[in-house]
């Protein structure tokens, strides 16, 4: 069996593979970043031409340049922005019930508290009267 000259471990295959199809790439990093491919409104590769000898750049930092020029469309951008205040509406609101509820129960506490105190009270009463 004969060794591959290239694996898919190699900088260049990838390079190779992303650069004749950047479409392929925009759909990578629309998956990577977990967007939809139609969101990202922007998109190019900084440098296509690729030759073995300038292999002085890595795949993943020439993938996180790439990261970095997506721009994502405005509807996605204000979808974001509501997801972001929906979980924080969210957790307030939890809290804010949470809160309540101690309220009640140590209300509710107090007042199991003053009853008996009124209880013992009236029940020392008693006794200084029976003596």
């Amino acid at each position: 069996m004969t060794k591959l000259k290239y694996t898919l471990k190699s900088d260049t295959l990838f390079k190779m593979l992303f650069s004749r199809n950047q479409d392929l790439l925009k759909r990578l990093v629309a998956a990577l970043l977990g967007i939809k491919y139609e969101d990202i409104t922007e998109f190019s590769v900084i440098n296509p031409e690729i030759s073995p000898e300038e292999m002085g750049v890595s795949f993943m930092s020439e993938a996180i340049m790439a990261y970095r020029h997506v721009a994502a469309s405005p509807e996605f951008r204000e979808m974001e922005r509501v997801r972001s205040k929906a979980r924080h509406d969210e957790a307030q609101a939890i809290y804010n019930a949470e809160l309540k509820m101690r309220e009640q129960r140590d209300e509710h506490w107090q007042g199991v508290v003053d009853e008996k105190d009124a209880r013992i009270a009236e029940l020392e009463a008693q006794l200084k009267n029976q003596q």
